[in-house]
């Protein structure tokens, strides 16, 4: 199983989507965003964790693209305010999407590549999304993470 996730910061139109085997939350530290009530975490376990970011990635690519200040400088900032953090790794997949946008982006991805492995094999559930406790305390361990 794989992590896809998204992360942004409220009120930014960009979003950060990948991948990762471990707690999304110590990845978004160590990517560099920075721990805040604004930070928006979002994640879904999937079995094809590649597969459904490269997709998503696609999807993402069509309808916002990839954010070119933080393709070039590292920088994850607001267009409008300038606020934002210099990305440590994974400048390549941020795109000019809303968090909003970024989730219902992985929802479809993951459900893109579930309905075309169960078309091949229907008896297998390759997207499968478990509940998540949720806290209002801001640690790394315990920022929330809304499931998808």
């Amino acid at each position: 199983m794989a992590t896809v996730y998204a992360i942004s910061y409220k009120g930014f139109p960009i979003s950060k989507i990948g991948t990762t085997s471990m707690d999304v939350r110590i990845r978004a530290q160590q990517l560099g965003f920075v721990l805040s009530d604004d930070l928006q975490i979002a994640s879904i376990e999937v079995a094809d964790g590649f597969a459904v970011e490269r997709v998503a990635h696609n999807i993402a690519d069509q309808r916002g693209g990839q954010c070119l200040n933080a393709l070039a400088n590292n920088l994850f900032q607001n267009p409008e305010t300038w606020e934002g953090i210099r990305m440590n790794s994974g400048n390549t997949e941020v795109y000019s999407v809303t968090f909003k946008q970024a989730c219902r982006i992985i929802k479809e991805a993951a459900k893109m590549v579930q309905d075309t492995k169960n078309a091949s094999n229907p008896l297998i559930d390759y997207a499968k999304i478990p509940l998540r406790g949720r806290t209002a305390t801001h640690s790394w361990k315990s920022i929330p993470v809304k499931t998808l």
